[in-house]
């Protein structure tokens, strides 16, 4: 590879990490702190030079060790921004590094405080368990209170801080260390929330696609259902009266033939023989009506298609969908179970999207010729409910098909009732219309 090819490879590599850190923020802000803190002890350094017990030559020793320590923090919070873990060994040698600067500094606990707290701000910020933290920090700040003693640095002799200072440093110390800790616990709360929010905002886009999935897929059901009745149907009239009328035709057309030959004695049974084919093709057409009637009727088991469509609908949003039916409910019409079916769906959508609910109940039992269905959730619920397009929905659809909804309402809870009489068979009323359609049929 050649010059310009290497240099080009880490120009992009550090164009790469220059934006990763400014997409950073709390990165940035760290950092910055960093910076500033470690300018702070230069300055500081600079301006009580003087002061201190050192000789000249530790002027560049000192500016060398707080280049170091800059050094390491960068690279701990480099480590931090690409893998979120840093290794222990980072702490240690910047924690080694701060004691080589305070150490010949004697009473003077100014830039041990400064840098220290870029020390405390990393372990506390930075480490992933909360005792680790602690027993490191503990440890720091034992040492720093260890190593001041009187110390004699290149024949000049440093004397120890007094009480009253140590008394300050440790408090300092402890103060920024709570301080820390604080942020941490407040840090990890807001990205749990944070989180979590993004798995609502998630699930309810699943929701919202299973919800306009299961709308798509009951109207091409029903369509399909029609298409196939109606198709159906002609087969029955195409099988029942097509093959009777032609028949009947042609009894009439070998009638009429033995009445223009006035051939009476062939008339009078070929009469006979349509009259009877007419009554069969009648009693064909009855059974075939009473069949598609009972069909209308009957069609499906809700229990079945609740269960599928409940099991669909965990499966997609993730969300925990308990469905039981405690009893064997009988197959109901079309109409009801299609109402029913679209009552669910929005039971199950409002438990998502209004009460941010991850969890879902479902039962629905047969008591003294009702159909019970209760839906449950786990959601955070209120005191006082606004009925919204989605319920007002679900008790106009229960009116349609003669039913009633309860709402349960309290915080931390949501419950719907609902009650639907399922239709008797009126035996009355069907005699009747065999008999009127048995009238109609003799006229």
């Amino acid at each position: 590879m050649t010059r310009c090819g290497i240099i080009r490879r880490v120009m992009a590599k550090i164009h790469k990490i220059t934006r990763d850190w400014i997409g950073d923020k709390s990165i940035i802000v760290l950092a910055g702190t960093s910076c500033v803190l470690h300018l702070s002890s230069l300055l500081w350094f600079q301006q009580h030079f003087r002061e201190l017990p050192l000789l000249d030559g530790f002027r560049g020793q000192f500016y060398l060790l707080v280049a170091t320590s800059w050094i390491v923090s960068m690279i701990i919070h480099t480590l931090f921004h690409y893998r979120k873990q840093v290794p222990s060994t980072w702490y240690f040698l910047h924690i080694i590094v701060l004691s080589m600067l305070g150490y010949p500094m004697g009473s003077s606990l100014t830039v041990e405080l400064l840098i220290g707290f870029v020390i405390i701000m990393e372990i506390g910020l930075f480490m992933a368990t909360g005792q680790k933290t602690l027993i490191l920090l503990t440890l720091f700040t034992a040492l720093q209170l260890v190593l001041q003693h009187p110390t004699r640095v290149d024949g000049l002799a440093s004397p120890a801080p007094g009480w009253s200072t140590l008394t300050i440093y440790v408090v300092l110390m402890l103060l920024a260390t709570m301080a820390v800790v604080s942020t941490k616990r407040m840090s990890d709360r807001l990205n749990f929330c944070h989180t979590r929010i993004d798995q609502l905002e998630q699930s309810s886009k699943l929701l919202i696609n299973a919800n306009r999935s299961f709308q798509e897929y009951a109207y091409d059901v029903e369509e399909k259902s029609k298409k196939e009745e109606r198709m159906r149907i002609t087969r029955e009239i195409h099988d029942l009266v097509g093959y009777s009328t032609i028949n009947v035709s042609m009894m009439l057309e070998e009638a009429i033939d033995h009445y223009i030959r006035e051939d009476v004695n062939q008339l009078f049974p070929l009469i006979m023989k349509a009259r009877d084919q007419t009554k069969a093709t009648h009693q064909d057409i009855r059974k075939a009506l009473a069949h598609f009637r009972s069909d209308q009727a009957e069609v499906t088991t809700i229990a079945n298609d609740l269960q599928r469509m409940t099991g669909k609908f965990s499966e997609i949003t993730g969300i925990t969908v308990d469905f039981q039916a405690t009893q064997a409910i009988p197959p109901v019409s079309t109409e009801v179970h299609a109402q029913l079916l679209r009552i669910v769906q929005e039971g199950l959508t409002n438990a998502i999207q209004h009460g941010k609910a991850t969890e879902v109940s479902i039962l629905l039992t047969l008591y003294r010729n009702h159909i019970h269905l209760m839906i449950e959730d786990n959601g955070r619920g209120a005191v006082h409910i606004k009925e919204g397009i989605g319920l007002t929905g679900m008790r106009e659809r229960l009116a349609l098909i003669g039913g009633s909804m309860t709402i349960v309402n309290s915080v931390g809870e949501f419950k719907l009732i609902i009650d639907l009489p399922l239709p008797q068979e009126n035996e009355q009323d069907s005699g009747k219309e065999d008999s009127h359609t048995k009238g109609i049929m003799h006229e």
